[in-house]
């Protein structure tokens, strides 16, 4: 047959309902979409986690010792590869603000690798320079004292710049900087104790943080190592949970679906083959018939399942959606291929020779 022929009977069967373009194409977008769209809520399940988890500290381990934390070996913990934050604190006293003369404010002096790590774990709302000298406000103490990012404080001390103000919610984490001032200092000289954060979390990050100690012998006694919130566990595996979600076989599970579709379609008109076949079609033909008519149906179901995992990942998934949005596409494309494959296994079984049992069992 000649090229125009071919064209002609694929539009023919497709517009006559001969092919049944619309069920397939239907039931191959409601299949795949479904696995496609399953599978996006099953990572942005696991992602929100890994978020929330991160969101509340529970990523944050920190060493305190009384006798002495070296602050350039815990600022040095950033260079390491996985720690995304890390800084000294220590004990700064107490000071009383002249709108609140009755309360003692507690302040922690931090160095600046503290500030850098309060971005990961909660919301910060730096003033125009959050590294100028001046003092970090949680935004309950903000809030009671009427101040905000880039005021000025009076203290009993004298007049500071609040030069950020960072919330830290009642959520199980440990309540040292709750209603308190932070006081940025230079990362040298001893401190009591050492914040630092992996992410993705690790559970080797306690046995870094030991480096950071200058105490010995009867000295390390007085440590204590702790997770800065317990809540959610003490690790959060992301990549370990995605490996095992139960949706993981989504794409395999559709392209299988995929070509039992395509089988389908070409075993349904194994009577209409025969015939070609009887009136001496040559099977190549008819192969390249059924191909394209595979084709505008599957290509039809691939933009209605794109257009569906678009929408989903925009709404499942954070910035970058696109995320989400490949997590569908690699459900779509492994599906997209196998309703040739399967029509083509269904086109070779048949045979000329079985036209009339066929047409006696149609």
């Amino acid at each position: 047959m000649k090229a125009s022929a071919i064209l002609s009977e694929v539009v023919r069967d497709l517009t006559s309902g001969t092919a049944r373009a619309a069920l397939y194409g239907f039931l191959l977008a409601a299949i795949v979409a479904g696995l496609a769209l399953v599978d996006q809520r099953a990572v942005a399940s696991i992602l929100d986690d890994a978020r929330a988890f991160r969101a509340a500290g529970s990523a944050v381990s920190v060493l305190e010792s009384r006798a002495a934390i070296s602050a350039q070996r815990c600022a040095a913990l950033e260079e390491v590869p996985g720690v995304t934050g890390a800084g000294a604190v220590r004990d700064g006293g107490t000071v009383t603000a002249l709108a609140l003369p009755a309360a003692n404010l507690a302040v922690h002096e931090v160095t600046p690798g503290i500030l850098d790590l309060l971005s990961n774990i909660t919301t910060v709302t730096p003033g125009s320079d959050p590294i100028a000298a001046g003092v970090w406000l949680t935004d309950d103490l903000a809030n009671t004292l009427g101040a905000t990012p880039g005021a000025t404080l009076a203290l009993s001390t004298g007049d500071v710049p609040v030069t950020g103000v960072f919330t830290w919610p009642d959520d199980g984490r440990d309540r040292q900087f709750g209603f308190s001032v932070l006081a940025p200092v230079p990362a040298v000289g001893t401190f009591t104790g050492c914040m630092a954060e992996a992410w993705p979390a690790d559970d080797l990050l306690p046995s870094l943080l030991q480096f950071t100690s200058a105490a010995s012998g009867a000295e390390t006694a007085d440590q204590r190592m702790f997770q800065l919130n317990g809540t959610r566990g003490a690790v959060m595996d992301t990549e370990a949970q995605l490996s095992a979600r139960p949706t993981r076989w989504a794409a395999a599970t559709a392209a299988v679906a995929a070509l039992g579709i395509g089988y389908v379609a070409a075993r349904t008109r194994r009577l209409e083959i025969a015939a070609a076949l009887h009136a001496k079609v040559s099977r190549p033909d008819i192969a390249w018939i059924h191909l394209l008519q595979v084709l505008a149906w599957t290509i039809a179901a691939g933009l209605i399942t794109t257009a569906l995992v678009t929408w989903n990942a925009r709404a499942a998934f954070p910035t970058p959606w696109t995320t989400g949005w490949l997590i569908g596409l690699r459900v779509i494309g492994a599906a997209i291929l196998t309703p040739a494959v399967g029509t083509l296994l269904g086109i070779i079984p048949t045979r000329e020779s079985h036209l009339f049992r066929y047409f006696k069992n149609r």
